[in-house]
């Protein structure tokens, strides 16, 4: 994400999936938005869990962590994975 960033505003280009007209700002709010994103494995992660175990929904979820597990889970269901 932080390289994303730094790209585009060396090069001048945003993303593909930002509006021509919008421009990140390197303010407070993206600096938090950074923390979450950095810190949400081992804050926001836990408490999902226990929401799933709590409501009995493990039989409905599919936690795929990295991309080697999109692959192999892709794979069982005949289509091809795209990044």
């Amino acid at each position: 994400m932080i390289k994303r960033s730094i790209k585009s505003r060396v090069f001048g280009k945003n993303r593909p999936d930002i509006a021509e007209e919008f421009k990140e700002k390197w303010d407070k709010e993206y600096l938090e938005f950074l923390k979450f994103v950095w810190t949400f494995p081992e804050k926001e992660f836990t408490q999902i869990e226990q929401k799933i175990k709590e409501f009995n929904a493990e039989s409905k979820v599919i936690i795929l962590k990295n991309r080697k597990d999109k692959e192999k889970y892709l794979a069982n269901y005949g289509r091809k994975a795209k990044n």
